[in-house]
């Protein structure tokens, strides 16, 4: 549990969305690069996220509406069939003549039994003819071998006269370049859940906000979509055709506008999964919104940063986001929680400021103003330089007051006044004096004071709020005067004594000259001074205190516009004028494992 905080900011509405968008902007590339996308019967599908714009007012209370426009590329993978029909080659008989053969001609051994050898013959007469009729043998020829050269061949090679061939299949896959948003980008509605953590070591010390859980509406594409694929994927159908140059007529089949529909059925609801993924990866982060504790020893500026910073996202009453931004300082903390009611409408941003940090913001403005030299650092006490009483001070002590006609000592206080529930009044209190040789001067002066707050929540301008309370006592110097009185009774003595002697009567007439114009120089420096204090405070007008909260806060959501400014734990509402500076519209994707826990960011 963070403990009391001294400031908080709360931020919904318009300047949230627009701090959000802000934060999501550097990451444009991400979504605006083709997304892959799984498409059955399509290769290299992409989707490219061409716009997302925040719906406000959003109808979906808790969560974050917004607009994606989305287009899809893709390759139809187009599986072509072509087919050669049957056919017949015509061979017949062919003649067979090779020449100048060339090698070694190897006969093996040859064995074998003779039957039915006739051996008969014609001799001369008287015998005549011999015949002795069937006998029997054997034959037996040894292996040899013999050396062809140059040798000839010719016959007859006799084919079938003709020969049958089967279908030749040719199947091929051709893609075709498709665009699944003929018409243009498509839009489809979107929430998503924000998520806020941090401020803490786990996030560096930013702040961090991303989404979760997006819900896309039914995507619906283009109703011309399947007739105009269905022509697309003909035409590329009988362009293959004509490339193959074969004359007549090629029998085909005709895509058919059904296939279509059916190879489109699943594209709608991948491109509604892969949106709810994109939508519910974004993430943005701030710069480093809490810092070291800084001790007495430091400027104002390092003490005003804050020690520890908390988030909280809340639910506001008219069922939009608000981020509350909790900070705490040393020796401040009159915040006990976050307020329980989130600002809502125009005015859509509210600043509060405790008073204990209030007050050190206004005593670091004093220190800057230049009609004073404040040496010493600031106490805080329930009495102000002149003694009197108040809720709180902060009292500056050995201060030195320039009043243009002479500079005096004392001390300079900044005080809060008021009931402990009520409206609190700030003055800044002064008491200095300063005794001289000819006079004793004595500057006193109780100023209501207002201020402005500029567009980095720091405290500007500080003004008059109403009737000063000056007193200024510039009187003589008591030894001075008695000097002069003292001459002047001389004087009188002798003047007395002249009316006897005849002399005497010029130094009583020096004596009242001197005593008059000392009273009259006296009254006159009075006045001046009177009027000095009255407008001692005006060069202040361009100082600036250090800023309520971490300069991060505004770097990411803008500066801020404050509609309404009270005084009572300094309560500023308005609104934040998001940077103007070039920025991504759309949302970047986080990567994966970046995302801070959920711990504290749930609704209340």
């Amino acid at each position: 549990m963070p403990p009391p905080y001294d400031t908080v900011i709360s931020i919904g509405g318009q300047s949230l969305v627009d701090g959000v968008w802000h934060l999501f902007g550097p990451a444009l590339e991400e979504l605006s690069n083709p997304l892959p996308l799984p498409l059955p019967g399509f290769g290299d599908a992409a989707m490219r996220i061409t716009h997302v714009v925040p719906v406000i007012p959003g109808t979906a209370p808790g969560k974050l509406q917004v607009l994606a426009t989305f287009e899809v590329t893709a390759e139809a993978l187009l599986s072509v069939n072509l087919a050669a029909g049957g056919f017949s080659v015509t061979l017949g008989p062919q003649n067979l003549h090779l020449t100048n053969l060339t090698g070694t001609v190897g006969l093996p051994d040859q064995t074998g039994a003779l039957t039915n050898i006739l051996i008969g013959g014609n001799y001369p007469p008287p015998i005549g003819h011999v015949d002795l009729g069937p006998g029997t043998g054997s034959l037996d020829l040894p292996a040899s071998t013999a050396t062809l050269t140059g040798g000839d061949l010719t016959g007859t090679l006799d084919l079938p006269g003709s020969l049958a061939l089967p279908t030749l299949p040719l199947p091929a896959v051709v893609p075709v370049a498709v665009n699944l948003t003929p018409g243009g980008g498509r839009a489809v509605a979107a929430t998503v859940d924000l998520l806020a953590g941090g401020v803490n070591t786990a996030t560096r010390f930013s702040l961090v906000v991303l989404t979760d859980a997006a819900d896309v509406a039914p995507v619906t594409l283009d109703p011309a979509l399947p007739a105009a694929l269905t022509t697309t994927l003909q035409n590329a159908v009988d362009g293959i055709v004509a490339q193959l140059g074969v004359p007549g007529v090629i029998s085909q089949t005709p895509v058919s506008a059904a296939t279509v529909t059916a190879l489109l059925a699943p594209v709608a609801n991948a491109i509604r999964s892969a949106l709810a993924d994109a939508l519910s990866r974004m993430i943005g982060e701030t710069g480093r919104l809490a810092f070291p504790p800084a001790d007495d020893s430091a400027s104002c500026d390092a003490r005003s940063l804050p020690a520890v910073g908390d988030a909280h996202l809340a639910l506001a009453a008219d069922g939009t986001y608000a981020l509350q931004l909790g900070f705490a300082r040393a020796g401040a903390g009159d915040i006990p929680s976050l307020p329980t009611s989130p600002p809502v409408g125009s005015e859509d941003v509210s600043l509060i400021v405790g008073n204990r940090f209030l007050l050190s913001l206004l005593c670091c403005l004093v220190e800057r103003l230049p009609a004073f030299t404040l040496p010493v650092a600031a106490t805080t006490s329930t009495t102000d330089v002149k003694g009197q009483p108040h809720i709180l001070c902060c009292n500056f002590t050995g201060a030195t007051a320039d009043f243009n006609l002479i500079a005096l000592g004392g001390g300079l206080s900044l005080c809060i006044d008021g009931t402990t529930d009520g409206a609190k009044e700030i003055t800044l209190v002064g008491h200095f004096a300063q005794d001289t040789a000819v006079a004793d001067i004595t500057v006193d002066f109780t100023l209501p004071l207002a201020f402005d707050l500029d567009d980095a929540a720091a405290l500007t301008n500080l003004r008059v709020a109403g009737q000063p309370s000056v007193t200024v006592d510039v009187s003589p110097n008591g030894w001075l005067l008695a000097f002069f009185i003292a001459l002047g009774v001389v004087g009188g003595i002798l003047g007395w004594l002249g009316s006897i002697f005849g002399s005497g009567s010029a130094i009583v007439v020096i004596s009242a000259v001197a005593v008059v114009t000392l009273i009259v120089v006296c009254r006159m420096v009075g006045a001046l001074l009177n009027n000095s204090v009255r407008t001692i405070l005006r060069e202040a007008s361009l100082l600036s205190s250090p800023a309520s909260v971490p300069p991060g806060v505004f770097d990411a959501f803008g500066k801020l516009v404050p509609a309404s400014v009270s005084f009572d734990d300094l309560t500023a509402r308005g609104v934040l004028r998001t940077p103007t500076d070039p920025w991504a519209l759309l949302p970047r994707i986080g990567a994966g494992g970046r995302r801070p826990p959920k711990g504290g960011t749930t609704l209340e």
